[in-house]
């Protein structure tokens, strides 16, 4: 739970009444499903599944050290994007959802060009 708070993020957009609701339902849950949850969650590697990626993807990086260069010579069509500049945290869906939503609506909108 320390390590989930910190990736939270200080002085973010994410009001206290989401966070508490996240931390609340985690903190209900048993520790049989929540402690292999996050040992799936901790142990999953994704570089097998953007390898065999065949749609062009966006990575939107959050507070996670994720090298986006690598990202990218694993696939050519993953584009990439650093969110941390405008929302410190690694929920960034919750805590800047407007950020999320241009970042995806100018991916989205680059594709529909793209593909005319």
């Amino acid at each position: 739970m320390a390590s989930m708070a910190s990736a939270w993020g200080e002085g973010t957009a994410a009001t206290a009444q989401e966070r508490a609701f996240v931390f609340d339902a985690l903190e209900r849950a048993p520790e049989h499903v929540v402690r292999p949850l996050w040992h799936d969650i901790l142990m999953f590697k994704p570089e097998l599944l953007w390898r065999r990626c065949r749609v062009p993807s966006l990575y939107l990086r959050s507070k996670r050290d994720t090298n986006l260069t690598l990202l990218q010579s694993l696939n050519p069509l993953i584009s990439t994007a650093d969110l941390r500049p405008y929302c410190d945290g690694h929920w960034p869906h919750l805590q800047c959802p407007g950020v999320v939503n241009t970042f995806l609506h100018n991916f989205l909108a680059q594709l529909t060009v793209d593909n005319c």
